[in-house]
């Protein structure tokens, strides 16, 4: 139905790109001004394209942010426009004939709409793509992304911009089973990841009296309740992290027997193919480009900890293109990659007379095995989740150590966030009280940022 309607929307802003659009805020990003046009001709582009602005800077995001920006060239052709990165930023119409301005001279006009944090270039181009230009677009605002918390039970959707007490928009339910007698079958969700497109992903472990089984729950992008799941993949004896690539490929940490610890991937919910891992490995992440980060779990006694990177589509047998090793008796948690393809990553120090551990987060530049910042120590509440925003804002998760099952929380750190910075925002025991297997945190996702639907951009370009 989503591919309907954007066929529609292409449709309908081409119909309609010849004016009648509705008026919206006059453009206030950086104008072509080293190369005005001069009369009747068009302003200089790359070849005879004019850009009203080069860039453009948003703090706030949705359409009564809008931005128009005019094209110039010396043709009438069909023109285009595409967003590096919808995420970041939408471009309409995508396709429009340039109007006659003067002898020579040819126009076109895009509505440039903020979606999310980041940066995004958008492309103009003629009918056969020998002439381009571009705009950057660069978007502080607040971010339009879902945040998913996860319990044991159920999965629970939030505006990723939540401040303060937030009562959860969606509640995905279903995944918790208590075993009451040693016969019976327990289960429980223990991992969760959200797709390029939104598809949410559940990794939920179901354990029999004398075997387990790994399944991943596909849940569409706006699945409330017990409704929306799109179906079931099994992975193996015990699923311990979960990923998405930007290409849409899933990854799963588990083992796919009783003594093979592997990242399983998955490609339309069929394996495609299997990187063994060594030791005992807790968690995955995704980074920009594809590769993918492994950290390793040690009982702080005889194994090292580490966080391992493997090329986009390491084949079994590779060789990480890097290994952080932890200094003994310590270990790594969860692990998130930035957009920027910072990695980080939970670093825990384990205490064995008091029985609680002290936790910190580092970031590693891409590439570079020592430590940029390090957020922390948490000495009084235990880290259960990391994950990245489009601008950088870094979220965890945080169960208290001393109140078993209530007191979790989400905050929310600035990019540059460093030692024993305070977090910007807070979400107060995100897991409502009567959640199925209690409130307790055990992972959180980050959905992208969702583009303005096709309705709305229709309402706004049609003729009055």
């Amino acid at each position: 139905m989503r591919r309907v309607l954007w066929a529609l929307t292409v449709i309908t802003l081409a119909a309609c790109s010849g004016g009648g659009a509705r008026s919206l805020p006059a453009t206030t990003g950086t104008a072509d001004a080293s190369h005005p046009a001069g009369a009747g001709q068009p302003a200089a582009g790359s070849g005879n394209i004019g850009l009203s602005a080069r860039t453009l800077q948003f703090s706030a995001t949705g359409w009564s942010a809008t931005q128009i920006v005019t094209t110039t060239w010396t043709d009438d052709s069909r023109k285009s426009a595409v967003s590096s990165d919808p995420t970041v930023a939408t471009v309409s119409p995508p396709y429009q004939q340039a109007t006659f301005t003067a002898p020579g001279v040819y126009s076109a006009k895009y509505w440039v709409t903020p979606v999310g944090p980041g940066t995004a270039m958008i492309t103009f181009s003629d009918h056969d793509g020998s002439e381009s230009a571009t705009l950057s677009v660069s978007v502080t605002g607040p971010t339009t992304q879902t945040l998913y918390v996860a319990s044991a039970g159920e999965v629970d959707a939030f505006p990723a911009a939540a401040s303060g007490a937030t009562a959860p928009q969606r509640r995905v339910t279903g995944f918790f089973k208590p075993r009451v007698r040693p016969e019976n079958i327990s289960s429980a969700a223990a991992a969760i990841t959200v797709g390029p497109d939104g598809t949410l992903y559940v990794v939920k472990n179901t354990s029999y009296p004398s075997s387990a089984a790994c399944a991943v729950i596909v849940e569409s992008a706006n699945a409330n309740g017990a409704s929306g799941t799109l179906g079931t993949i099994a992975c193996g004896a015990r699923g311990a992290g979960v990923t998405t690539t930007p290409g849409g490929e899933l990854d799963v940490l588990t083992r796919p027997t009783s003594t093979t610890t592997a990242v399983e991937r998955f490609v339309n919910g069929s394996p495609t193919s299997s990187l063994t891992i060594s030791g005992d490995p807790s968690a995955l992440a995704s980074g920009p480009n594809g590769d993918l980060e492994v950290s390793a779990f040690a009982d702080g006694l005889t194994v090292q900890g580490r966080v391992d990177q493997y090329a986009a589509g390491a084949p079994d047998g590779a060789t990480p293109l890097r290994s952080i090793g932890a200094p003994d008796k310590s270990y790594f948690g969860a692990v998130a990659v930035a957009p920027n393809g910072d990695l980080y990553a939970v670093y825990i120090v384990p205490n064995y007379e008091t029985g609680i551990s002290t936790q910190t987060i580092s970031a590693y530049a891409p590439g570079s095995s020592t430590a940029s910042r390090t957020l922390g120590p948490f000495t009084s509440d235990t880290v259960t989740g990391i994950a990245v925003g489009k601008g950088g804002e870094l979220y965890v998760a945080f169960n208290s150590v001393r109140y078993a099952g209530s007191r979790s929380r989400v905050d929310v750190y600035a990019p540059d966030a460093n030692g024993s910075a305070s977090p910007i925002r807070t979400i107060p025991n995100p897991i409502p009280s009567d959640a199925a297997g209690g409130t307790s945190i055990v992972a959180i996702a980050l959905s992208p940022a969702a583009p303005p639907p096709p309705e709305e951009i229709l309402s706004r370009h049609r003729h009055p």
